[in-house]
């Protein structure tokens, strides 16, 4: 069988000491200030990295535009964390 492992971003394009364009990341949540969401989905999504992230999807329609046309563009799966009550 499979197996998940859960690292945490050390550092923007980097997980666990692996650089995202490097691979070895199967996919990214995003858990940041909502003001990063944006250019990390986008950087994610460029390499085929499918990506859960938290809202809100970001700060501006502009960039959330540009986010969801990136995942669409580049056909990789793309979910927005949501809670509802």
């Amino acid at each position: 069988g499979g197996h998940c492992r859960l690292d945490l971003l050390d550092d923007v394009g980097m997980v666990a000491g692996h650089r995202i364009a490097d691979g070895g990341v199967d996919a990214v949540s995003i858990c940041t200030p909502p003001s990063s969401h944006p250019s990390l989905g986008e950087m994610c999504l460029e390499q085929n990295i499918p990506v859960l992230c938290e809202k809100p999807l970001a700060t501006t329609l502009a960039a959330a535009t540009r986010l969801v046309d990136t995942a669409e563009r580049t056909k990789t799966p793309f979910a927005l964390a949501t809670k509802f009550r």
